[in-house]
């Protein structure tokens, strides 16, 4: 397997969250859909199990925004409250 032609055509996407986050931060998270390891260990487009996932998304939803943001002109998003997985997505 090689190349971006595995999962399909380019897309565009818009980062909700840029930040800078230390692996300490992370370390208690482990992901079952990858042999129960750190989630900081993964190959691209590794999947996270959606709880490990939301907990992950909380750290990162308090920690500051990075400069890479104005960088690359990302435009500033309101504030929102962290959600956890919706009931109807099935998952």
């Amino acid at each position: 397997h090689g190349g971006s032609g595995q999962y399909g055509r380019n897309f565009r996407m818009q980062w909700l969250k840029l930040c800078d986050l230390n692996f300490m931060r992370t370390q208690h998270l482990q992901n079952p859909y990858n042999e129960g390891k750190p989630v900081k260990v993964g190959r691209d487009c590794q999947e996270i199990e959606p709880s490990v996932g939301a907990q992950l998304v909380a750290i990162m939803y308090n920690e500051p925004d990075s400069a890479l943001a104005q960088l690359i002109g990302q435009p500033n998003l309101p504030a929102q409250p962290a959600q956890g997985p919706s009931s109807s997505s099935g998952g």
